[in-house]
């Protein structure tokens, strides 16, 4: 295992990816975070030889699923192809990292308890993109998608298209409406 003091730079325009197992009912999760964007990823936390693969997969969609269009994300998948993996630990600098990794592992058991989500894979999807309408203290209160197709978008070239009125859909408590 590498000391994240060893970790080159990332080559991914969403920076390195963290990840941490949450202990949950009715599933064991993984919690994928971005860290430049704190776009979410949720995935079954079984078949460990496989998470890579999986998660690359999701990532992938998810992205694709929040309106990166797919020349765009081309680039990017194929740099996530190289992987190391390593500790958090003495990594300074993964501080507020690591606070929105546990808020949202919080996030997550509280809505697996107060709402009926499917564990499958459309599921954690599903719930993933529920986390990632939420705005990120962190990224002065951009949402995770968005500062995902702004770092997508300085990292393509010009000729791709890339839609310059993304907007996601923002989920708000009925009270704030009025």
């Amino acid at each position: 295992m590498v000391k994240a003091t060893e970790f080159p730079p990332p080559s991914t325009a969403l920076g390195d990816w963290y990840a941490t197992l949450i202990f949950a009912r009715p599933a064991h999760l993984v919690l994928c975070l971005s860290e430049k964007t704190r776009f979410c990823v949720l995935l079954p936390a079984r078949e460990p030889k496989h998470l890579v693969r999986r998660f690359q997969q999701a990532a992938e969609a998810m992205l694709h699923e929040s309106g990166v269009p797919q020349s765009v994300l081309a680039l990017e998948t194929a740099q996530m192809q190289s992987l190391l993996l390593g500790s958090t630990r003495g990594a300074a600098q993964a501080r507020s990292l690591l606070g929105t990794l546990n808020e949202r592992s919080q996030m997550v058991k509280w809505e697996l308890q107060a709402r009926e989500w499917r564990v499958d894979e459309a599921g954690l999807r599903e719930l993933s993109h529920y986390l990632n309408r939420i705005p990120c203290g962190p990224l002065g209160l951009e949402l995770p998608p968005e500062a995902a197709l702004r770092l997508l978008q300085q990292k393509t070239p010009a000729h791709d298209s890339v839609p310059q009125s993304f907007r996601p859909f923002i989920v708000r408590p009925p009270s704030l409406l009025q």
